[in-house]
């Protein structure tokens, strides 16, 4: 498929969109967050593929502009097999929806399909039910899609693309037994092998296992018709007798109600004289009553004029406690007040104790921080000459003096190597003269030679003597020794090394003593750097924070000693004096000691007197209070007295209340019914309820062995229910054994054929794995040899060198993660597409690539786009048209012959 155009109306927050030139390997469609990219994105799969226009799905409705719920509506120019085709929808379950497919020729437009069948046809074009499937589940990516799909999930259509262009299954018979043998196995399982629940194995199942629900529930029929049969028989029996004691019943309800009829005139009169007697006696109680509590308020006043008596004489005496206390708190609280100043007085004088012992105190510090500040300065006297000695003293340090000791001994050694390996040259001539000598790579020397006294000179290798005016000597060892002149090397390097080593402390290589120096120096240095340590830790003993913090100590006590002598300026002329301070602390300390004393008692018999005097007066009050109380209580009682009467008058009412109630007693005893007659009444009602049970239960057991009856009408021809019911059983048990082998079967021979499908995939991926790497290594990712596919057609995971567990992709960041990813679509979509163009969908790409990386993604991506190269059986590779969303069109500058679109400018918005 090649995308041609696109025109959006109410799509989303687009109002209106227009893109008619899409015709490009390479089109970048940017634009800043919210501009609509993902909605474009969404349009082309939810126009191309997922929804017909009369969809009612939410996907549907979210793509309504929010203010103003007007229909969306797209519009696709596409081309397929070099046809170009017009897919318009126009989503809406109202009558505005509609869609139509045209195919668009030099002469004009054709309908060809409307409706449903318009998307449906659509689709059968493009080759896939959904924008989830076939190709497009490789190259159409949403936005933060960074991982392959699950290599177990592939949809259909993809998965048989993939079989068919690389050639997994060789020919048309395999292709044709293969459909067969799924068919059928389809029929039986699940794609993951376990059984269909509509399969035939699984309907017989279902269908045994209702045969044996029946057959079980008739047999349980069977045995419980038999005993309805013995349950009815007993019934029949019940109902009969139950009749016989029904008519018994009827027989005492009717004698007894006639004997009721009878004792109602005398049971009226009985009724009248208790309602008699009740009133009586309810007036015998009121005159009860009125007559006890006629006695009760006497005496409550006789008890009322006692209490006040005595409440009056409690008073009295309370009065005179209060008189007293209240002469011993005034005497206690002039006395409190006098003893009170004597100790502000004593307060006065401990204030001055306390002033001239800071004062001391303030002395005593003075003196210890003066002599803390002359040791601070003599020892830092000494800490400042040791630094100067350390400072011009040099030496190394005991790695480095061994590191020279080890260094000198490796010369003594090389150099007693070399003399011992060296060639000697004895010369000796008649008179004096003189040559030049050349040895080694040593430069010219002239040497003297003497008559008396030959010349020696030792060489490694070689040496050459010139005499002036005859000629030269040149002495020269048959083979080079390597050995020698390695040690000679290293013997040079040692040397200079040692001397620079030397020289840097001011010493020099040929003083054989050199080294006793360093060490002595060594030696004295640390014993300056111990000293120093010592010093320092002396310091901080005395002052850990520099001795400005003493000096600052001392002129904070001076401060102190100032504002003490300003308080108090008698003490300007006091000599400080610990012993006199102490004698006068102590007399002060006595006099507090015994004030303190009296004035605790003082305070004590305070407080118990001021205790005392308002207990006093609270008695004072509360007996005026309970006598205020008796007398309003005596004058109430008193006016209830004679409110209820004469002594004589009650008796009398009294009296004649007992005798009325005792008269109506006796009519009451008069005209009550015997116990025989009070009987007649509940053995009526017993009677009766013997009949209403009886009839009941009559009821009950003709209304069982009524349903009994219809119970055993309804299971006429069980037992031949029974019989076919179990025949059904074997014959169904037989059908299912056969379809379960059967579908083993057909399982057993699809595994086997997949089996051998899988050892075939893993030779077909190889065109795949190697264009991965190409574009890997290109990408900076040289590690990897190899793409591990496992099974299927996706990867697992990259290879590396002489590690034989591959590197998972989702171990790798999420950068090179997405990378990996697109890399394997891109290989994998060019070689399915068959040669044919096909549409790639990239939303937002690339988006955690760094710069580098990116720059080689999209060189990558225009060469995939391009459709540049062959595999290896000489198949062509299909060109792809890439669509780029993205929010950085600066990052896709350098897709060269790529079409820019700036959405913003074409995008008409609705601010939906």
């Amino acid at each position: 498929m090649i995308l041609h155009g696109l025109h959006l109306r109410n799509w989303r927050n687009i109002e209106s969109l227009d893109l008619e030139d899409l015709n490009h390997d390479l089109v970048v469609l940017h634009g800043p967050n919210r501009t609509g990219k993902s909605g474009i994105v969404l349009a082309l799969r939810y126009g191309l593929f997922d929804f017909d226009h009369s969809s009612s799905a939410t996907s549907i409705k979210n793509c309504m502009p929010r203010r103003s719920q007007a229909s969306p509506e797209v519009d696709i120019e596409f081309e397929v097999d070099q046809k170009r085709y017009r897919l318009h929808k126009v989503f809406s379950t109202r009558k505005d929806g509609e869609a139509w497919l045209k195919e668009i020729t030099t002469t004009g437009e054709t309908v060809l399909e409307r409706d449903k069948e318009a998307g449906r046809q659509a689709r059968i074009l493009l080759g896939a039910e959904k924008s989830t499937e076939g190709l497009n589940e490789l190259l159409w990516l949403t936005q933060g899609e960074v991982r392959l799909p699950d290599a177990n999930k592939l949809s259909s259509s993809l998965r048989q693309r993939l079989e068919a262009v690389l050639g997994t299954l060789l020919t048309s018979h395999d292709w044709g037994f293969h459909d067969v043998l799924r068919k059928a196995a389809d029929e039986y399982f699940t794609r993951k092998g376990n059984f269909k629940s509509n399969s035939p194995v699984a309907i017989l199942a279902g269908e045994l296992e209702s045969v044996r629900e029946r057959v079980g529930k008739l047999r349980l029929e069977q045995i419980q018709s038999e005993s309805l049969v013995s349950e009815h028989e007993g019934l029949e029996a019940e109902i009969a007798n139950a009749r016989e004691g029904l008519a018994e019943a009827e027989q005492d309800v009717i004698a007894l109600e006639k004997q009721t009829r009878d004792l109602a005139a005398r049971q009226s009169q009985h009724e009248q004289a208790k309602s008699a007697r009740d009133a009586a006696e309810k007036e015998l109680a009121q005159r009860k009553k009125t007559w006890n509590e006629f006695q009760e308020t006497r005496e409550t006043i006789l008890r009322l004029e006692r209490e006040t008596l005595k409440n009056r004489a409690a008073l009295e005496n309370a009065q005179e406690v209060q008189q007293r206390t209240t002469t011993e708190f005034e005497t206690l609280t002039r006395t409190l007040a006098e003893r009170r100043t004597d100790r502000e007085k004593l307060a006065k004088a401990r204030t001055a104790c306390d002033e001239r012992e800071k004062l001391l105190t303030i002395h005593e510090q003075q003196a210890n921080l003066t002599a803390k500040i002359k040791d601070f300065e003599s020892l830092e006297e000494k800490l400042v000459g040791i630094k100067q000695e350390l400072h011009t003293l040099s030496a190394p340090d005991k790695r480095m003096l061994e590191s020279l000791r080890n260094t000198a001994r490796r010369i003594g050694t090389l150099q007693a190597e070399v003399a011992a390996a060296a060639l000697q040259l004895e010369i000796q001539t008649e008179s004096n003269a003189e040559v030049e000598l050349l040895s080694d790579d040593e430069p010219q020397t002239s040497l003297r030679t003497s008559a008396e006294e030959p010349q020696r000179h030792a060489f490694r290798q070689r040496i050459t003597l010139r005499v002036p005016g005859w000629g030269e000597i040149r002495v020269v060892r048959g083979q080079q020794d390597e050995s020698l002149a390695e040690s000679a090397r290293q013997l040079d390097e040692l040397k200079t090394e040692y001397a620079d080593t030397l020289r840097s402390f001011g010493l020099d290589a040929s003083n054989d003593s050199a080294l006793d120096e360093l060490v002595t120096r060594q030696t004295r240095r640390d014993g300056l750097r111990k000293e120093q340590t010592e010093l320092e830790k002396q310091l901080r003993g005395i002052a850990p924070d520099g001795r400005e913090t003493l000096t600052a100590k001392l002129e904070q006590l001076e401060l102190g000693r100032q504002a003490i002598l300003e308080r108090l300026p008698e003490l300007q002329d006091w000599t400080p004096n610990r012993e006199e301070l102490a004698i006068e602390k102590k007399s002060v300390d006595e006099a507090e000691r015994k004030l303190r004393d009296e004035l605790h008692q003082l305070e004590t018999a305070h407080a118990q007197i001021i205790s005392a005097k308002d207990e006093a007066e609270n008695a004072t009050a509360d007996m005026r209070l309970q006598l205020a109380q008796l007398t309003t209580e005596q004058d109430l009682t008193e006016r209830r007295l004679r409110e209820l009467g004469s002594e004589a008058t009650l008796k009398q009412a009294t009296a004649d209340a007992e005798t009325a109630c005792e008269a109506a007693r006796q009519q009451v005893h008069a005209t009550a019914l015997t116990e025989e007659e009070l009987g007649i009444e509940a053995r009526l009602v017993g009677a009766r309820q013997a009949r209403e049970t009886r009839r009941e239960r009559i009821q009950s057991k003709t209304d069982q062995a009524t349903l009994i009856r219809g119970q055993l009408q309804s299971k006429e021809g069980l037992h031949e229910k029974l019989a076919a019911a179990e025949a059904e059983l074997h014959r169904l048990e037989a059908l299912h054994r056969e379809k379960t082998i059967d579908a083993n079967a057909h399982q057993l021979l699809l595994d086997l054929f997949e089996s051998c499908r899988d050892q075939q995939v893993g030779a077909t991926t190889g065109r795949i794995a190697t264009q991965v790497m190409q574009w890997s290594h290109r990408l900076g990712l040289s590690e990897y040899e190899a793409v591990e596919f496992e099974k299927g057609y996706l990867p697992q995971g990259m290879r590396l060198p002489a590690i034989d567990t591959p590197v998972q992709m989702d171990d790798e960041s999420y950068g090179t993660l997405e990378q990996l990813a697109l890399l394997v679509r891109l290989a994998i979509g060019r070689l399915v597409a068959g040669g044919k163009r096909h549409v790639t969908l990239l939303d937002d790409p690339l988006t955690h690539a760094d710069t580098v990386k990116h720059r080689r993604m999209v060189e990558i991506l225009q060469e995939a786009a391009a459709g540049r190269g062959t595999t290896d059986d000489g198949s062509p590779i299909s060109p792809l048209q890439v669509l780029i969303f993205t929010c950085h069109p600066e990052r896709f500058d350098y897709l060269a012959n790529a079409k820019q679109i700036d959405l913003k400018q074409k995008i008409q918005s609705n601010d939906g």
